[in-house]
């Protein structure tokens, strides 16, 4: 993570780091936030090694191509409210989740592959643009509009590039007069 412009708080920023993901087949879920550090400008936090943010089974759901989601949610915290942002996310990727499937193959909700993460990626870009219009300055924090990232598994031992682990990769989060880019990458663990 690195702070290119801190926020227009007074002080220095207090990040966090909060999600909810989608895997192959529609089930969603929430993603625990945890604190990545202070930060001001020029400030940057490196974990090495990389730390798991969150984790997916590769044997879930019924054929490949599979889809994998995950929200991930920036905020300059102050009073709270982080965690409550995510759980309207949630409750919401969840409902649109379920309506695009049901209405596209009559709500064979554990069907994953090909067309399905299309599906699920729509569902998940419609809920997560949705909430952060409607709920922005609601819940106490300065929330960064959130930034989703997919990964796409072509089969069980399937690699990227022949690697277990993606090219790195950066979310970039503007806002609260405020520049942080988040650089990540999707790894396979064995």
């Amino acid at each position: 993570m690195k702070c290119l412009d801190e926020t227009s708080e007074w002080g220095s920023d207090e990040i966090h780091l909060a999600g909810t993901s989608v895997d192959e087949s529609g089930d969603t879920l929430k993603i625990g936030q945890f604190k990545v550090r202070s930060f001001d400008d020029g400030d940057v936090k490196v974990y090495d090694p990389p730390r798991r943010f969150h984790w997916f089974g590769l044997d879930e759901g019924t054929k490949y191509p599979k889809s994998y989601f995950v929200t991930l949610v920036l905020a300059e915290v102050d009073w709270g409210g982080l965690a409550d942002y995510v759980g309207a996310l949630l409750d919401l990727i969840k409902k649109k989740v379920t309506a695009y499937l049901a209405a596209a193959i009559g709500g064979a909700i554990g069907a994953s592959g090909g067309p399905i993460g299309i599906l699920i990626g729509m569902a998940v870009g419609a809920a997560v643009g949705w909430v952060f219009d409607q709920l922005k300055g609601l819940f106490g924090d300065e929330v960064f509009k959130p930034v989703t990232v997919n990964a796409v598994i072509p089969s069980l031992t399937g690699r990227w590039a022949g690697r277990p682990f993606t090219a790195p990769a950066v979310a970039d989060y503007r806002g609260h007069g405020g520049h942080y880019q988040l650089t990540y990458d999707w790894r396979m663990y064995d």
